[in-house]
């Protein structure tokens, strides 16, 4: 069983596809980090993955829009939804204080969802928007974002790939939540 997901090892999608494939009782599953939505879609479409999995609508972020514009390109069925409890952590590299922050980088449904709080605590840091919250952890770890940049992800995020949780619970609301979307190709 093959599942197709939005962003890499640590992201909420990959928290999504696993409680999908529990819930569902998928035997063996394998899962494909596509990053994008439309990666996902394009995936499913062309029968390269039996399922997949990609995030709709929060309810503090709104819809996701790059979720909606490919689901209007790629022909799928729908399956299944779950709502899950989402919160953010802002990882750094191990040595950066909080007042060295000038950067942080995420998802722009991440970055939406902590507006407020980064504004309040770290007024100073820009935002830059990515492709995906783990990813963004990914790429701060590998040396490809400037050292005083951060990182807004799933806190499991600091362990796989080895950075500091400079703050948890960043999310501006404690009852931030996200529904994710199982879906499969068209029989």
């Amino acid at each position: 069983m093959k599942i197709a997901l939005q962003g890499i090892s640590g992201s909420f999608n990959e928290v999504a596809a696993l409680e999908f494939s529990q819930r569902h009782h998928f035997p063996e599953v394998s899962l494909s980090y596509a990053v994008s939505a439309e990666n996902v879609l394009a995936a499913i479409e062309n029968h390269e993955a039996d399922y997949g999995v990609v995030a709709i609508v929060n309810n503090q972020g709104g819809l996701v829009k790059e979720t909606l514009k490919a689901i209007t390109v790629h022909r799928c069925s729908y399956v299944d939804q779950l709502t899950l409890p989402i919160h953010h952590a802002l990882l750094v590299l191990s040595d950066l204080a909080s007042n060295d922050l000038t950067e942080v980088c995420s998802h722009p449904q991440a970055l939406k969802q902590c507006t407020s709080t980064l504004k309040a605590n770290y007024p100073n840091a820009s935002t830059t928007p990515m492709d995906d919250t783990a990813l963004s952890a990914k790429l701060l770890s590998e040396g490809k974002l400037p050292k005083t940049a951060g990182a807004i992800a799933h806190a499991r995020c600091a362990e796989i790939y080895g950075l500091k949780v400079l703050q948890d619970n960043l999310q501006d609301r404690d009852d931030n939540q996200t529904t994710f979307l199982l879906l499969s190709p068209l029989s």
